[in-house]
């Protein structure tokens, strides 16, 4: 049985923005490159309120795609354009902001990937909820060795101390 492919690679911080590397591998788009926060504080500030992102996040660990950058915000490499060919690594210039295909509004939202973290995470806590409720119960209700109870000893009212838990 094939196990599905994990999304992997890096994710936009973009709160509406989608790209991630691997899609970008998968579908052949050359022209897709990811880029780092930098690392001056007034820029990287500038950065990330652009994001407009809501959830809890790392903007020096994080990446924004260059589809949210101009062309004017590149520095040019003049040797590809003379040969004819494309750029292998596309550079920004140092005082370059994200400004292409932001989110609208003044209100923050939670970006594609902070959804499906906070889904993970949701998932995680369920099931170790779940799992250490059927331990205990399993260990409440399980007669010692030491004394060997039948079927009849036991009081039929007794409760296994299930509880049900309403998924978060």
């Amino acid at each position: 049985m094939a196990t599905p492919k994990s999304k992997g690679g890096s994710c936009c911080a973009v709160a509406s923005c989608k790209n991630y590397s691997g899609k970008a591998k998968n579908t052949g788009r050359t022209d897709l490159s990811f880029h780092r926060f930098p690392k001056d504080d007034l820029l990287l500030k500038v950065w990330s309120n652009k994001c407009r992102r809501n959830d809890v996040w790392n903007p020096s660990k994080s990446f924004i795609c260059s589809d949210h950058f101009k062309e004017d915000d590149y520095v040019r490499d003049l040797k590809s354009e003379l040969l004819g060919y494309a750029p292998r690594v596309k550079i920004l210039k140092t005082n370059a902001t994200p400004s292409l295909n932001l989110p609208d509004g003044h209100d923050k939202c939670v970006s594609e990937s902070g959804i499906q973290r906070q889904k993970r995470r949701e998932t995680k806590i369920f099931r170790q909820a779940h799992d250490e409720i059927i331990t205990l119960a399993l260990n409440d209700n399980v007669p010692s060795s030491s004394t060997q109870h039948s079927e009849c000893d036991l009081d039929p009212t007794q409760s296994l101390g299930l509880v049900t838990i309403s998924r978060l």
